[in-house]
């Protein structure tokens, strides 16, 4: 999802089908945009929260060490 030369693509598959094609094309590239965007947000927001529940244990005398 790279997003790189999909309009080629897609008037390929419009020559090859139909007009039609074009609403696969533009559903697939903003709905694959939006789950990738999504998981990053989620991977990002998930490594903070992590990090900040582990320096809360370290501050509140929680560590092993």
């Amino acid at each position: 999802m790279t997003q790189e030369d999909w309009q080629e693509v897609l008037y390929n598959g419009m020559s090859k089908t139909s007009a039609w094609a074009s609403l696969y094309f533009i559903f697939l590239m903003t709905f694959g945009n939006y789950v990738l965007f999504n998981l990053l947000v989620a991977i990002l927001v998930e490594g903070f929260a992590a990090k900040v529940g582990f320096d809360s244990l370290i501050v509140h005398g929680y560590d092993n060490e």
